[in-house]
């Protein structure tokens, strides 16, 4: 099966329904679409709305223009000089009459003669001096076409030829018993294709024939439309049964359909391109058969068969040996795989030696005879198989447990005998010429394998030194010497020597790419190597006898292969394994070819506003802010195997080439005023582009950079200059002036600091004039209480006496002395040097005050206690406390506020 291609209506933003195909002289293609037309390059979509919001039913390309056919309208679009398609009316433009709700379902040319078919007439239009004729039928035109230059066309009544400008019938529908669908041109006269009823021939004497084909036994399959493919093959598109291609003999060559690939199984519409690839207008998408492609696949999808592993043609009989067993089927069949008997399990390798078919199984050995297999006894987990030596008729086999000997006794293979002492496992091996088995494992390393004469135990083995051990290593035998390959490079086996040493011309390969493996081909004397992106195989030049490299491009994600596996199955073809089947390599059809690369439209854009189309045909001026930018380009190549990437430069900005994947959108964002040159190539595999396509433009400088703007600058940068230096000069002045007074305030500063000190030495002989005071007034105020409390004792006691009238004379002198100013006013004095002004800020705070109650206040303020005060008075305790709260209420405290506490606060 050829690979097929699909694409979703999200693909392309599309409608699901895709009418008509044709295609450019580029090799674009294009569909009709439900939405509008669609063009795709090969590597984008485009699509371009209906202006009038109809389905577009056909489309026609004459190279020129391309013109569509819809509901009420046709028209022409022509390629405008930024690459984009325009839409011109020409219902509108030239005032054409078009009947009620008409749609235009065919476009066919003759001559220069445009001709758009409708259900009910054709509209002739002359593409050079837009002359227009209206041919009008009866009855329903479901088809129109040319040939040899005559346009035929088919009705209810029958199929009709337009001979000088009348009908005249070819052949009526009551012979045919069902819808004409196509009509070819063949040698022998007309051939017809009918929706349900196959083929008609229709002779030079009108006689008309049924014709036997695959559709005879298939009455339940409609064809919907067809088209005769290159090789002269037919393609049948169904409704509901996909693609049927017939031979020139009708007989069934291929059926298409969503079981191999395609998004829907009704075909509305086929087209063949200039590489032979079939399209597909779905019901619901678009597909593309790879036709020519020198790969097929075979694809599992129902996993009845499993991941491929190994695979021989043997017997005429197709073998592969897969994840789920050995299956077979016979060589160029269409039947079904069918399972061997007792081969279900793990096969890892079929090998045929001297024309016995060994199967590396799980389970162990088996032997292929045709359609069975018979298990060697005692053998388990078998990998793959050497012969001992050319002139040998015994067999080595690499197990999960080491190496074995097979041997066959009375036309029956047993195991001989093990090799003892060594019981790694062993996939892959190799016997070399000086006798020793050279063994790789993936996590150990490579050993060599000294075996005794009669092959039964291996009498010494070593580790390679050279030869580590690393992941998808593997051990291959090419042109009589061993290849071993590891994640470092590829190495060869010297038998002489016993070493391993860098093969030149491998290892260089390795390096440009990780190769995964080594697949040795006996059928074909080549070396194959699989790497992410290619399959490279070595070959030995018959002529000089040089090592040779040829490389298949071939994507890993394509060929999603999971253990590396090929096979030469024929002359001309060989089988790759994948995860669900396999894929068919023609080697000799494989071809690349150059691929051709275009600028289709070029977008300029400010930011965070709509881009802009620019015209692809000239030099380019952009405004500064303008300087964003969108290169669209494409590869016409549709081959499924042959992805194309694109490289690009920017001369200018980018000087080396970069490479860019499948996307086909370069993007170049605020690019600096000046001249550039965009170039972008293509490359399939490791093969370029004949062309190199390339954009000239310039970035205008901005209008802040124009040498106006700059005479500006530099005018202003002199006026500011000038200011600069007038500002620079009295600055310095400033500075100067600054300074002066700076050292002024310094010179004030220590004269004042020099007047602090004067007046903190002052302060000092003040503080202690102060307490030499307060320590006079504490003696004075103490001197007065003892003095009083001395004179209240005796006066007291004096009273207590027999003869009071005696001392009375005496008691008058203490009361005397007791209520002596002269003490007050010392006291006063003394209380005023230490608490200056305190008696003149009571009695301004309370004017109402006495002089008795001033002298109350000072005694409070030297927080003296009521017992205390009442010797000073000269009254007794409870008197004090009387004047006390007398003092209060003058005073008008609150309840809550403390008297001495308020005369410390004054």
């Amino acid at each position: 099966m050829p690979p097929i291609q699909s694409y979703t209506p999200q693909d392309y933003n599309g409608a699901n329904q895709n009418w008509m195909i044709d295609g450019s002289p580029s090799n674009k293609i294009l569909f009709s679409n439900s939405e509008g037309l669609l063009v795709f390059d090969g590597t984008s979509w485009t699509k371009y709305s209906s202006p009038n919001g109809t389905i577009f039913r056909s489309v026609k390309n004459t190279g020129d223009l391309i013109y569509t056919g819809s509901h009420s309208d046709f028209g022409s679009w022509q390629k405008s000089i930024d690459g984009s398609y325009k839409y011109t009316s020409l219902v509108k433009s030239l005032n054409l009459h078009i009947e009620e709700d008409e749609e235009f379902w065919g476009i066919i040319t003759l001559d220069n003669w445009i001709i758009f078919q409708s259900l009910h007439r054709l509209v002739f239009l002359d593409r050079i001096t837009k002359e227009v004729k209206y041919l009008k039928v009866e009855g329903t035109i479901k088809k129109s076409l040319v040939i040899d230059n005559q346009i035929y066309f088919s009705l209810d009544t029958g199929f009709f030829k337009l001979l000088n400008g009348q009908l005249q019938l070819v052949v009526s529908s009551d012979k045919l018993p069902s819808a004409i669908v196509n009509v070819f041109n063949t040698k022998n006269g007309l051939l017809f294709l009918t929706s349900n009823d196959g083929f008609y021939s229709i002779d030079s004497f009108g006689k008309l024939s049924k014709l036997k084909s695959f559709l005879d036994n298939n009455k339940n399959i409609t064809i919907f439309n067809s088209l005769k493919l290159n090789d002269f093959s037919i393609a049948l598109g169904t409704i509901g049964h996909g693609l049927i291609i017939l031979d020139s003999n009708f007989n069934l060559l291929a059926k298409y359909d969503k079981t191999n690939g395609l998004n829907n199984n009704t075909v509305l519409s086929l087209y063949q391109d200039q590489e032979s690839n079939i399209w597909l207008g779905l019901d619901n998408g678009i597909s593309v058969i790879n036709i020519n492609s020198p790969f097929s696949i075979f694809n599992d999808d129902d996993g009845n068969i499993g991941t491929v592993y190994a695979s021989i043609l043997h017997n005429d009989l197709l073998y592969i040996g897969t994840n789920q067993g050995l299956f077979y089927k016979k060589y160029n069949s269409k039947s079904e795989f069918k399972l061997i008997k007792n081969t279900s399990g793990q096969v890892w390798s079929l090998e045929k030696i001297d024309g016995t078919l060994f199967c590396g199984h799980d389970q162990g050995t088996f032997i292929i005879n045709n359609t069975t297999a018979e298990k060697i006894e005692n053998t388990y987990g078998s990998w793959t198989f050497r012969k001992k030596s050319s002139d040998s008729n015994e067999i080595v086999q690499g197990s999960y447990d080491g190496l074995s000997i097979l041997s066959q006794n009375n036309g029956k293979w047993l195991i001989k005998n093990k090799l003892l002492g060594f019981d790694i496992s062993s996939r892959f091996f190799e016997i070399s010429n000086n006798g020793k088995i050279i063994v790789s494992h993936g996590y150990k390393g490579v050993y060599k394998l000294s075996v005794n004469s009669d092959f039964n135990e291996v009498i010494d083995y070593e580790l390679d030194s050279i030869a580590i051990k690393g992941g998808n290593t593997s051990l291959a035998k090419f042109d009589n010497n061993i290849y071993y390959n590891f994640i470092g490079g590829v190495m060869k086996y010297n038998s002489i020597t016993n070493n391993f040493s860098i093969d030149t011309l491998l290892t260089n390969l390795s390096s440009k790419e990780l190769l995964y493996g080594i697949i040795r081909n006996d059928n074909d004397g080549k070396l194959w190597f699989f790497s992410e992106k290619n399959i490279h195989y070595v070959y030995k030049d018959l002529v000089t006898g040089n090592k040779k490299v040829n490389s298949l491009f071939f994507p890993n994600e394509l060929r999603r292969t999971v253990f590396e596996n090929i096979a030469k199955i024929d002359k001309l073809n060989y089988i790759i394994g994948t995860n669900n089947g396999y894929i068919n390599l023609n080697l000799d059809d494989y071809n690349l070819k150059p691929p051709v690369v275009s600028i289709n439209k070029i977008e300029s854009f400010k930011l965070n506003e709509q881009p802009s189309l620019l015209s692809l045909g000239e030099l380019i001026q952009l405004d500064y802010d303008s300087n964003n930018l969108n290169f669209y380009v494409s590869v016409s190549n549709y081959q499924k195997f042959q992805p194309t990437t694109f490289e690009y430069l920017m001369e200018g900005y980018i000087e080396e080439w970069t490479e860019i994947s499948e996307i086909p959108i370069i993007t170049f964002n605020n690019l600096k005023s000046g001249s550039y040159q965009f170039k972008i190539r293509a490359k399939t595999g490791g093969l370029y582009s004949d062309n190199i396509e390339s954009f000239s433009f310039t970035v205008e400088t901005p209008w802040y950079f124009s040498n106006f703007m700059i005479a500006n600058y530099f005018l202003v940068f002199a006026i500011l200059f000038f200011f600069l230096n007038r500002s620079y000069e009295k600055y310095y002045q400033e500075k100067e002036e600054k300074m002066m007074r700076i050292n002024k305030s310094k010179l004030e500063l220590i004269e004042f600091e020099k007047k602090q000190a004067l007046m903190a030495v002052e302060n000092t002989k003040l503080q202690n004039d102060i307490e030499s005071k307060n320590r006079e007034l504490a003696v004075s105020t103490m001197s007065m209480i003892k003095k009083n409390q001395f004179l209240s004792k005796i006066k007291l006691y004096l009273k207590n006496t027999d003869s009071p009238n005696k001392i009375l004379s005496v008691i008058k002198m203490i009361d005397k002395n007791l209520n002596n100013n002269d003490d007050w006013k010392f006291f006063e004095e003394a209380f005023n040097n230490a608490d200056k002004d305190f008696l003149k800020k009571v009695k301004f705070t309370h004017p109402t005050l006495t002089n008795n109650d001033l002298r109350l206040c000072a005694y409070l303020r030297l927080n003296l206690s009521s017992k205390e005060i009442a010797p000073l008075l000269n009254i007794s305790l409870s008197s004090v406390e009387i004047k006390r709260y007398r003092l209060r209420k003058k005073m008008k405290l609150s309840h809550g506020e403390g008297l001495t506490e308020h005369l410390l606060s004054i």
